[in-house]
């Protein structure tokens, strides 16, 4: 390829992903429809699961054409996927507890107990539909557009164009703006950060799951009951937004420091080689 064609083919594959994109949101309009003809506790499971099909077979199609193949972008599959994406969840669980210790060290002892209202359907539900929604919206901006344009515009450009369009897409579902700020956006980068160091999609679709999951537990109706007075209620809403995004982003950021160590620690093993 000459140097002049060269940016040709990265200017056409930056439209590939806008394109991409466009197909994202007429898939979601689209398959929508579909959870009218489910019943309702089943509607965002059977959504996020044919949603993430075609988002697959559309990232297939789009490599087809741009001469690539699914490694290029993260999308192949190998026994140590599974053990990525255990060890996301892992990881996306243990930020919500990491949270709630916070709040406990910040306010005093709070009482926890199970749920006598959730039984093992509705986890396995939860779960499920954790991993279904989890796997289309990585597909939707982790998987083929995040590492197309890494390797067209640069890593951390690459990273603030997905986390620009994961948080629109956010608002179009109905967020709000501090919802967005304080944890679409931190959590995106987290996605993405881990994405791009693992290679593939199985650890941020673990990460994405394990951390609404862990949401889910906590919440006012899911598998944990807090009980909280009303000032410590109070002092938790005030902490709230800035704990939650200061843990996601640490995590984010230990990932990237592991990579930068991992990839020195490559680099001096090959300064020894050739040396020796």
């Amino acid at each position: 390829m000459n140097d002049l064609s060269r940016p040709k083919r990265h200017f056409a594959l930056v439209g590939y992903v806008l394109l991409f994109w466009v197909a994202y949101l007429v898939i979601l309009v689209l398959v929508s429809k579909v959870k009218s003809l489910v019943p309702n506790e089943l509607g965002q499971l059977v959504w996020g699961a044919v949603c993430s099909i075609l988002l697959l077979a559309l990232s297939l199609i789009l490599l087809k054409r741009n001469a690539r193949t699914p490694s290029d972008v993260g999308l192949g599959f190998n026994p140590a996927s599974l053990l990525r994406l255990a060890a996301g969840g892992i990881v996306g669980l243990a930020i919500p507890g990491l949270i709630l210790v916070i709040f406990i060290a910040f306010t005093g002892p709070f009482p926890i107990s199970w749920s006598a209202k959730i039984h093992l359907s509705q986890v396995m539900l939860v779960i499920s539909t954790c991993l279904t929604l989890s796997c289309m919206e990585e597909l939707g901006f982790r998987g083929y557009p995040l590492p197309t344009l890494v390797q067209n515009i640069g890593f951390w450009q690459a990273q603030g164009t997905v986390e620009v369009a994961f948080a629109l897409c956010h608002i179009l579902y109905g967020w709000s703006w501090q919802s967005v700020c304080y944890g679409v956006l931190p959590s995106g980068l987290l996605f993405g950060i881990a994405a791009i160091v693992s290679r593939g999609l199985a650890l941020p679709i673990g990460l994405h799951a394990g951390l609404n999951i862990g949401q889910w537990a906590v919440g006012d109706t899911g598998l944990l009951l807090l009980s909280l007075s009303e000032k410590q209620r109070a002092r938790i809403a005030t902490i709230t937004p800035i704990t939650g995004m200061s843990v996601v982003l640490l995590t984010a950021f230990a990932f990237w420091f592991w990579h930068r160590h991992r990839c020195n620690l490559d680099a001096s093993e090959a300064g020894s080689i050739s040396r020796g």
